[in-house]
């Protein structure tokens, strides 16, 4: 591989990493699990799929909103502590900002969802 195709591979995967923002998020379907950088959506009660862990907990969310940060990290709103503005269009804005950390060899994300735009704090 050269050098300039080494530069290109990694600037690729440091956006994955650090995806461009702000960043428009997309609302699925009630029920429907969020699978792309920047989903989120309602889930009704019933068990979490395997592979939508949270990764800070370890749980399987049931109840509540489920999101895919930017930067690819699953999780959960913890109800207790984040306020849901739903808008007429579907959007969500969540009050105070989304905070998940690192994990092993997961990057932490730190950041706003507002009017469903993902923000960087």
């Amino acid at each position: 591989m050269s050098a300039s195709s080494d530069r290109d591979a990694f600037a690729s995967g440091a956006r994955k990493l650090r995806p461009e923002m702000p960043m428009k998020g997309r609302r699925v379907a009630n029920g429907e699990v969020p699978t792309d950088p920047g989903d989120y959506a309602w889930m009704p009660l019933r068990p979490g799929p395997e592979h939508f862990k949270d990764d800070q907990s370890g749980e399987y969310p049931r109840l509540g909103w489920w999101l895919m940060t930017p930067n690819g990290r699953s999780g959960s709103l913890d109800p207790k502590l984040h306020t849901v503005t739903v808008h007429e269009d579907g959007t969500i804005s969540v009050h105070p900002s989304i905070r998940i950390p690192e994990s092993g060899a997961l990057p932490a994300f730190h950041g706003w969802l507002v009017e469903g735009e993902w923000r960087r704090a």
